[in-house]
């Protein structure tokens, strides 16, 4: 009776059968190899009906089982040692091997099938994609004995019992030493070492096949080889590929009034393919403007589908007149940046104030002065103050355009609702300087926005000496040998006290000096009387200077009296006539 035995293996499964010599195994009922159409209704010569084992079916791949070929005796007989001296192979009739083998795969080069022939670098069809688990199960099924000159088969049985396709499947197998080969079924080819090889390609699962062997047994004693089965297994994975992207847009004012706070509005995108993630967006603070968290603000977006957009509001307040650039840069896994810079101008009003007019006044003589108020700033300065703050050397008498003068704070105050950028305003102040020396005036201004300016202005006052004197005679006429008194006196009606006050007087010939007196000493030298000089004569001071004198002759008498000062340089001269009359 024929009988069989199976090993059950997975991927490279190595399955040993003898001719002679067969371990029989007690496996569970059940025929993977189930009858085919095209299978001869009788068993290959040397089989005896019946007595074939059956592996168990499976449902799940094997795990890889090695099984070794039974010990044997050597055997004294040897396969021919020249591959080619092997008797031809012959064609088999289509109905001894399984209907479903393609016999296109005899001796192929290539095996091209549905599911193995992809291109590597590209994703493969649909079914390959999940978890690939194909299971090859291998069986060499002989008779239990053989007779020396008549011919055996050997069947060789492959299943894919797993759940997909195992490609590149190939058999290999021996031809048993002491036994020629006759025919394979279908043709094998030769190993490079003279082995059986089927190059069977792609078996899917569910599916199997049977190769037949006839040999010719050529001397007694046990005869067997070993056959093994090799597959590849082909998974594929699919992935999309996508390139994220950034864009960054800014809107913000172009100008800024200082003070005041910028809003910016800033839209961050996603114009690409894939998800964006771990967005930052980070802003550079200008330095004309602030914020309170710093030169630097960073703000974690997050994640950004391809397509969405988000928009943010950042508030800075302007500390700073000037141009400058804003710049945000937005920054994302895999080295994605975007930035945006916007230009903006931080304007501001400025106050600058001036006095104008002459720094040297002289006491008592009114002056006028121009106060000006200019705004050399960027932007409009709004509710101008002017104020002038006068000291007590200088009297208030007038101001135009509206000025209010506090006779408390000696201030004079002036309101201008606006002051263009670029432009000046002037208002006019008169006062009277009524105190010599430096008169410190302070001109000030101040805005909106705490806008404020000072400026320290000086005016010295100087007084005016203005020294007048008389002469007059205390007896006119005067008989001849009589004598008279010349008073000469001297004024300072100016503001300031005359230095060096000096009198000099020349009397005539016919008059001789009898007596002098006056605040300084005197010297008689001829017809002159001169004076030591007085070192200073005050504002609406006076003082007189006296000289006595004999007249000597009859007639019109002038005495002539000269002045000078520091102040005046060039003498007054002034004349007194005096009658000398004599008794005839």
């Amino acid at each position: 009776m024929k009988r069989r035995f199976a090993r059950q293996v997975s991927a490279t499964l190595i399955a040993v059968s003898s001719l002679f010599s067969i371990v029989r195994a007690q496996v569970p009922a059940g025929d993977p190899f189930p009858a085919r159409p095209g299978w001869p209704a009788k068993s290959p010569a040397g089989y005896a009906p019946g007595s074939t084992r059956r592996m168990p079916p499976s449902n799940r791949p094997q795990p890889a089982v090695a099984t070794a070929p039974a010990p044997t005796e050597p055997s004294p007989f040897q396969a021919p040692a020249n591959p080619a001296a092997l008797p031809p192979t012959r064609e088999a009739p289509a109905s001894r091997y399984a209907s479903n083998i393609d016999e296109s795969f005899e001796l192929p080069t290539k095996t091209a099938n549905a599911v193995g022939a992809h291109d590597h670098g590209r994703p493969g069809p649909a079914q390959l994609e999940g978890p690939q688990s194909p299971a090859l199960i291998i069986e060499k099924v002989a008779p239990t004995e053989v007779q020396v000159g008549k011919t055996a088969t050997i069947e060789i049985h492959v299943r894919n019992t797993g759940v997909a396709a195992a490609e590149q499947v190939t058999v290999h197998d021996h031809v048993p030493h002491g036994a020629q080969l006759v025919e394979t079924r279908p043709r094998a080819e030769r190993g490079v070492s003279g082995e059986l090889v089927w190059r069977v390609g792609l078996i899917k699962p569910g599916e199997d096949l049977v190769l037949y062997v006839d040999l010719m047994p050529m001397t007694e004693g046990e005869l067997g080889s070993v056959a093994t089965v090799q597959f590849a297994a082909s998974a594929s994975s699919r992935s999309r590929s996508t390139r994220p992207a950034l864009s960054v847009d800014v809107a913000a004012p172009e100008e800024v009034l200082i003070g005041e706070t910028a809003k910016l509005k800033i839209t961050i995108s996603n114009p690409g393919t894939g998800v964006a993630t771990g967005v930052v967006l980070v802003n550079q603070v200008p330095k004309t403007l602030e914020h309170e968290a710093g030169d630097e603000i960073e703000y974690e977006v997050g994640s950004l589908a391809p397509g969405e957009s988000r928009t943010l509001e950042l508030t800075m307040r302007a500390v700073r007149a000037g141009a400058s650039a804003n710049v945000l840069v937005a920054r994302a896994d895999g080295q994605l940046q975007a930035d945006c810079q916007t230009a903006m101008n931080v304007v501001a009003p400025a106050l600058e104030v001036a006095l104008q007019g002459s720094r040297k006044r002289f006491l008592d003589r009114q002056a006028t002065y121009t106060v000006t108020v200019a705004n050399p700033g960027t932007a409009a300065a709004q509710e101008v103050e002017l104020v002038a703050y006068l000291p007590p050397g200088l009297e208030f008498v007038d101001a135009n355009n509206q000025g209010q003068f506090d006779r408390r704070t000696r201030a004079v105050h002036w309101s201008l609702e606006e002051l263009p950028a670029r432009e000046q305003g002037s208002v006019s102040l008169t006062v009277l300087p009524i105190e010599a020396g430096a008169q410190p005036v302070k001109i000030s201004g101040t805005a909106q926005r705490g806008l404020a300016v000072e400026k320290p202005e000086s005016i010295v006052v100087e007084g005016v000496s203005a020294l007048l004197f008389q002469v007059a005679d205390v007896a006119d006429p005067v008989e001849l040998g009589g004598e008279t008194t010349y008073e000469i006196r001297v004024v300072n009606q100016g503001s300031k006290s005359a230095a060096n006050v000096q009198v000099l007087a020349v009397l005539p010939a016919e008059m001789k000096v009898v007596g002098c007196d006056g605040p300084t000493r005197f010297e008689v030298v001829g017809s002159q009387v001169r004076f030591q000089p007085l070192p200073s004569l005050a504002p609406k001071a006076d003082t007189t200077y006296r000289i006595r004198a004999q007249c000597q002759a009859a007639g019109d008498l002038r005495v002539r009296v000269q002045l000078t000062s520091d102040e005046i340089r060039a003498p007054i001269t002034k004349e007194e006539s005096t009658r000398v009359f004599a008794d005839e």
